[in-house]
């Protein structure tokens, strides 16, 4: 007894062992993506019909948008070949998707499906090999990402042409017939015209996917048609929309056979609705359902969207000279002109509109009213005294290549900057005469002398840091007094100041020996300073260029233990300041 248990458990386990994978896979679905209504992400399309119409360059768009659609995958029960079930009874899908516009001419957008689906159970006995799991539940759908460029046209333009990419990938479970096996690429031709506020559009596709097999028809690439129409109610603001999508096999397009499983392959759906816009909201509400039993043909739909994109030109207004600028902004809506103009002529397309141009058929910048300005120095031509070279306001437009503000036609040296009172050439002394005349470059002079100084007296010599006198300053003993033998000295220092009026100040500076309290020798040297400023002074030289300063015994230039030391430090000096 106990041997026959266990051979009776073996061929148990066999018989579980052969008959668990076939019930495994038998329960697992096709990955078949049923979702046929597609919304389009990019703004200003049809429903799932592209158009040529584009968002401004980074005008970005966002839409929520849900859909609930009556058996839209029907299935012949190959049992009676002739009762059909609804593996999908209902289904519910929530759409979320964005959008960028970049360029004017390209938009981007993404979208992602959220998909609440419940089905009938197939009526399929259970040994049947190709029973099939029930549909119920969420599931996310398959993630698509478009791309839409336009040609020509678009935004109530006239004639449109555009092409679109679709990219669908594999992101949803194979139970729910959300999504299809591997990525599916879906390409569009889109033709449209769009005329104050009406737009019409056509679409041819194909659709390149893995061929999935259910219920023995196989379902791969497709060939996609459709049409779409926005008729404005008002204007702008409420619209009335509609399309009509078919699809079918693309190799054997419109071969269906009635009774057969080649009748889930080809399908037309119709929808329409209303679309209101309000400023950058727009809200949509569709109805529709299939007239044929393609696999995703709803028996029926509504569709309800609220979305936020950029306010896109519809051509709805009047523009009575068709230039492109509405007649409520056209400052000219009777005559061609261009949008930067306001819609006004400009003839020498300078941006300023005849009207308003000093100068309509020369073409100038706005800040001299459309006048020309060749040189584009910032002068209007007829006020530039030179309106072929650039030069700057303070010279009337002509050019100073050395910057001394001399302007080059009046500059002997153009290349050189110069003062004014050198004529615009370099003068390295500053004595007004050019260095290229001046027989002394480097030393203040006279034109008197040919840019040389005038000769000193023999007591004075003038160097770059003093005026040397070459004799002592003789003082009374213990006064500030000036001997008289001290005269013609000092009147000849006095001489080579006035005769060098680039000594702009001179510091007069008196000093002793260290004989004696040096409180009193500091005094005593301030006051013979004093004492020679007041002399020179009285000479003729301007008090505002002379100082006069004391040192008393602080600076001694010799050894003060020795008489002729003692002797050379009691001394006047004329230190040149500036």
């Amino acid at each position: 007894m106990p041997r026959n248990r266990l051979r009776i458990l073996a061929v148990a386990a066999l018989l579980a062992a052969l008959v668990a994978p076939v019930a495994a896979s038998a329960l697992e679905n096709p990955k078949l993506n049923v979702i046929q209504h597609r919304p389009s992400p990019h703004p200003g399309d049809i429903l799932g019909i592209r158009t040529a119409t584009q968002s401004p360059h980074l005008g970005w768009g966002a839409r929520l948008g849900f859909t609930w659609t009556a058996s839209p995958l029907r299935l012949i029960n190959d049992v009676t070949k002739v009762d059909t079930y609804s593996m999908i009874r209902d289904s519910g899908v929530t759409e979320v998707s964005g959008s960028l516009g970049l360029f004017g001419f390209l938009d981007v957008g993404l979208s992602v499906p959220l998909v609440l689906a419940k089905g009938e159970a197939d009526p399929r006995p259970q040994t049947n090999s190709l029973k099939l799991r029930q549909v119920d539940g969420f599931s996310l759908g398959d993630v698509r990402l478009g791309i839409k460029g336009t040609i020509l046209g678009g935004n109530g333009k006239g004639f449109g042409l555009a092409l679109a990419e679709d990219l669908s990938f594999p992101t949803a479970t194979a139970r729910h017939f959300a999504g299809d096996d591997n990525v599916t690429a879906t390409t569009w031709a889109v033709f449209d015209y769009s005329r104050r506020g009406w737009l019409a559009a056509v679409n041819v596709g194909v659709r390149l996917k893995k061929a999935v097999e259910l219920e023995g028809a196989e379902y791969g690439h497709m060939l996609l048609m459709g049409a779409g129409l926005s008729a404005p109610i008002l204007c702008g603001v409420l619209e009335a929309i509609g399309t009509l999508e078919a699809r079918t096999a693309l190799m054997k397009p419109w071969s269906r056979k009635a009774g057969d499983s080649s009748e889930f392959q080809d399908a037309v759906d119709l929808a329409g609705g209303l679309r209101f816009h309000w400023t950058n909201l727009t809200l949509s509400a569709v109805a529709g359902g299939g007239t044929m039993k393609g696999y995703g043909s709803p028996g029926w739909m509504a569709s309800f969207s609220a979305a936020y994109a950029p306010v896109l030109e519809k051509g709805c207004v009047k523009d009575r000279d068709r230039d492109g600028v509405p007649d409520h902004d056209d400052a000219c809506p009777d005559a061609f002109g261009a949008a930067r103009t306001a819609g006004c002529p400009d003839k020498d397309v300078d941006g300023i509109a005849d009207r308003d141009d000093r100068c309509p058929d020369e073409a100038g910048p706005p800040d001299f009213g459309g006048c020309p300005d060749r040189d584009r120095d910032g002068i209007m031509d007829h006020m530039d005294l030179c309106p072929d070279k650039a030069g700057p306001v303070q010279h009337n437009g002509c050019p100073d290549s050395d910057g001394d503000g001399i302007v080059d036609s009046r500059d002997p040296c153009p290349d050189q900057p110069g003062p004014v009172q050198a004529g615009g050439c370099p003068d390295k002394d500053g004595d007004g005469i050019p260095d290229r005349t001046d027989k002394c470059p480097d030393v203040f002079g006279q034109p008197r002398h040919e840019g040389c100084p005038p000769p000193t007296p023999s007591t004075v010599r003038l160097t770059g840091r003093k005026i040397e006198i070459l004799q002592q300053v003789h003082f009374e003993t213990g006064k500030a007094v000036i001997k008289a033998d001290s005269f013609q000295l000092l009147k000849d220092v006095a001489k080579v100041l006035v005769d060098n009026a680039n000594l702009r100040q001179v510091e007069v500076q008196g000093h002793t020996d260290n004989v004696g309290n040096p409180k009193k020798n500091l005094a005593l040297s301030q006051e013979r300073a004093d004492a020679v400023r007041a002399f020179l002074v009285a000479e003729g030289v301007a008090g505002d260029r002379l100082l006069s300063v004391g040192h008393g015994d602080t600076k001694p230039i010799a050894d003060n233990r020795k008489p002729d030391g003692r002797a050379r430090n009691r001394r006047v000096e004329f230190v040149i300041v500036q």
